[in-house]
């Protein structure tokens, strides 16, 4: 699929919605997604045009999604335990990915407040690196959820590989304006911030759009 020479026009930053909309909402501009993508079944567009302009990003973790389905979703491994889908960006792989991660549910502070918490060890991350994503600052969208962004912490000084996945995200005008990703990178999400309890969540290909947005306005 031919990606649309027409881009967006973003001048006008638009009001922020009410996160319950988004889900609604086209990925590529701010008008309603009255139709979906025919693989996946949940990223939403306004036209054809502006699927074309998506493809390019969505088409590197559509079929991926689809062999994420609920019914792969690996049981639990105990009381507290449940697996989540999430989207790993490994360095050595050329294009970002969905995976299951687990979560324990867990007093994690002492406080006797349950967390859901990831294990992040096989995934070859510490637990120094977060980025909260609340919004989308190219559209100007709350979003339904929190997405989190966990990353090595010293990523750019322990001899972390550059992170091809990314790489793959980035537009070319992007490429050598944006940090110098390095090192495995995952993202989770939870119904709202980790300062309190709440439930973690899937993610799918819609969330991957705010993702990769959020890749290529963050420097």
């Amino acid at each position: 699929m031919a990606k649309n020479p027409e881009n967006v026009n973003n001048e006008d930053t638009p009001e922020v919605k009410p996160a319950e909309l988004q889900t609604k909402l086209c990925e590529i501009c701010d008008k309603v997604g009255s139709t979906r993508c025919g693989a996946c079944k949940v990223s939403r567009y306004c036209s054809g045009s502006c699927q074309k302009e998506g493809w390019s990003k969505h088409k590197l973790v559509c079929k991926s999604f689809q062999e994420y389905s609920d019914f792969g979703r690996p049981p639990s491994k105990g009381p507290g335990s449940i697996f989540r889908r999430a989207v790993l960006f490994h360095p050595d792989e050329e294009k970002p990915r969905f995976v299951w991660v687990e979560f324990k549910r867990e007093d994690i502070f002492g406080d006797g407040l349950l967390y859901d918490n990831p294990q992040l060890k096989g995934f070859g991350i510490d637990a120094g690196g977060i980025h909260y994503i609340l919004e989308n600052a190219r559209l100007g969208r709350e979003l339904p959820h929190c997405l989190l962004v966990r990353y090595r912490d010293n990523f750019m000084n322990d001899g972390s590989k550059v992170n091809k996945a990314i790489w793959k995200t980035l537009r070319s005008d992007v490429k050598n304006k944006t940090r110098d990703w390095r090192g495995p990178v995952l993202v989770y999400g939870l119904e709202g911030v980790d300062h309190e309890p709440v439930p973690s969540i899937d993610l799918d290909t819609s969330d991957f759009r705010d993702i990769v947005d959020w890749l290529n306005t963050r420097e």
